[in-house]
């Protein structure tokens, strides 16, 4: 793994994370795969069915300038409801009630950062209604699918129209998180 993301082609990975068996755990796979159907035409855009992958990810980081992830995530808001957050958001926020699972994906991106370099990443968290087993989502996850996939191409859209300025963010070296600077550019 190299030391530094890949900046000379910048590349945006869009990950979908969660376990399709698990009821609306699996929004971020669903909505990947709603994707699949009709995906983005800019070819710096490459969508990934991440699944359950966690520390796996590690060795595709490097092909990245960033990340923009979908997951469930427990955050105390009414089941469907989404917002987008960095992962720095969820350090501060794991001593409250915010969780992703087993944090296999915040665990990755701490490693990363701890050994390597990471590319910047933004999380479109979404509240599930539960996580029992269940091969569908719950009917208020459901029904907030097509807001969260208007968000996603709206956040890729904007990844298109701000790609250079988007680029040239991404190389310069700095005190500012990276990940809040992405974050900015899709807000």
């Amino acid at each position: 793994m190299n030391s530094e993301p890949n900046t000379d082609a910048p590349r945006l990975a869009v990950l979908g994370l969660g376990n399709l068996f698990q009821g609306d755990d699996g929004i971020g796979v669903r909505m990947i795969h709603d994707l699949f159907e009709d995906p983005p035409t800019d070819s710096t855009i490459e969508l990934i069915d991440a699944g359950l992958a966690g520390l796996n990810l590690l060795n595709r980081f490097d092909e990245y300038s960033a990340i923009l992830a979908i997951d469930a995530a427990r955050m105390n808001l009414p089941p469907g409801s989404f917002r987008w957050i960095t992962p720095n958001q969820i350090a501060q926020d794991l001593l409250k009630t915010f969780s992703l699972h087993d944090l296999g994906f915040a665990q990755t991106l701490t490693y990363a950062e701890k050994f390597f370099s990471r590319p910047a990443v933004v999380i479109l968290a979404v509240q599930p209604e539960s996580a029992e087993p269940a091969d569908r989502l719950s009917p208020a996850v459901e029904q907030a699918r097509p807001l969260l996939q208007a968000e996603l191409r709206r956040a890729m859209d904007r990844w298109t129209a701000h790609y250079l300025a988007i680029t040239e963010m991404l190389r310069t070296p700095g005190r500012e998180d990276k990940d809040a600077r992405f974050l900015a550019f899709l807000a």
